[in-house]
């Protein structure tokens, strides 16, 4: 039996000033208890991003197309990217990290006992 991977809830992390053309960032909690925070934008999003200098070619974090910035049309995405491979990329693909544990203070070495004679 396949994963089955469902949304519970979703917010902007800042709500996008004009839903019907850009970007913003989303924060997608599980019902496994998994969240994770990445990009959605609206088609026309890649142009504006040439014209402001933001590169050629968009590397890095994931980017969700959605027909909108509206809630229904967010919804409807992430349901569906949720339904694609069982939400491999909502349960793994750019996840929240959470906080390193500290690195051990490593001890300083002590030199060998030089040896008389």
């Amino acid at each position: 039996m396949a994963y089955q991977c469902k949304v519970s809830s979703w917010e902007f992390v800042e709500p996008p000033a004009d839903p019907s053309s850009g970007s913003a960032s989303v924060r997608v909690r599980l019902e496994d208890g998994k969240q994770s925070v990445f990009s959605v934008a609206t088609i026309d999003a890649p142009g504006r991003w040439l014209k402001e200098g933001k590169g050629g070619y968009r590397l890095g974090k994931p980017v969700l197309f959605v027909r909108s910035l509206s809630g229904g049309s967010v919804t409807q995405a992430l349901n569906w990217m949720a339904a694609d491979m069982g939400g491999f990329w909502l349960r793994y693909y750019n996840s929240e990290k959470r906080p390193a544990a500290p690195a051990p203070v490593a001890q300083e070495a002590k030199k060998p006992a030089r040896r008389k004679g």
